[in-house]
């Protein structure tokens, strides 16, 4: 609290008093939402929340101009998807490895460690998320964890290919058409290599485009997702599955 209080006053020295109590109102449903946000790490004392700035990471790559920013997956939509899965989709988790394109610190890893997957990666080109994501890993301790194969990778999701036959593929947004582009490329040559099959689980579908017309996917399937009081803006959710 000792925070938001400095920079109460910090505002008042730059804005003047009266934009600053105008701003309290947006401000305070803003620290409410971290707050509300936050439970997750504070229950199992991980750290995945807050939004960062790529361009406040130190990211080697050439792909750094495609990226969004980090902003954690809301773990009541996360869950309400991925329990979904069997019903929509026919997947038996058992069968699946789970991949978070763009996984941060790792706070899909961790929540989809409560279904039975056979294995769990996050592939993320920040070396400072990556390690956050790991050290979450080896903190996150969970009644009902099914899964503990578990493991983050700092490499650009361009340079990754699936090692494995089943595999669902989570994309937050992650980032921009570009490098969609080749990792759908990616994901089409390893399947003519495996004949698998893939579900492709895309939140905040903005460049659902690269994906209807990439001609990999056979359906395209829009899920109602539940509310979130953290989340000032309500996603849409796209699952996408190979034949």
């Amino acid at each position: 609290m000792g925070k938001y209080i400095k920079l109460f006053f910090q505002s008042i020295k730059s804005r003047g008093l009266l934009e600053t109590l105008r701003l309290v109102p947006k401000n305070l449903v803003y620290i409410l939402r971290l707050l509300y946000d936050g439970r997750f790490d504070r229950k199992f004392g991980t750290n995945t929340g807050g939004t960062i700035r790529l361009i406040d990471l130190d990211i080697d790559s050439k792909n750094l101009k495609y990226g969004i920013w980090y902003e954690p997956t809301s773990a009541v939509i996360f869950s309400h998807i991925l329990s979904s899965l069997p019903s929509i989709v026919g997947l038996g988790y058992e069968d699946y490895v789970y991949i978070d394109y763009g996984s941060g610190k790792g706070r899909t890893l961790l929540l989809a460690s409560d279904f039975p997957f056979a294995e769990i990666i996050g592939i993320e080109f920040s070396r400072e998320l990556c390690r956050v994501a790991q050290s979450n890993v080896l903190l996150y301790r969970s009644k009902g964890q099914k899964c503990k194969k578990i493991r983050s990778e700092c490499v650009d999701a361009v340079n990754y290919k699936l090692s494995s036959k089943y595999s669902v593929c989570f994309f937050y947004n992650p980032f921009t058409e570009p490098v969609l582009q080749k990792v759908l490329g990616n994901i089409k040559a390893t399947l003519n290599e495996m004949q698998g099959r893939v579900v492709v689980v895309y939140i905040n579908p903005i460049y659902a485009n690269v994906f209807d017309d990439c001609g990999l996917f056979e359906n395209k399937i829009i899920i109602d997702l539940p509310f979130d009081l953290a989340k000032e803006r309500q996603s849409q959710c796209f699952i996408y599955t190979t034949p």
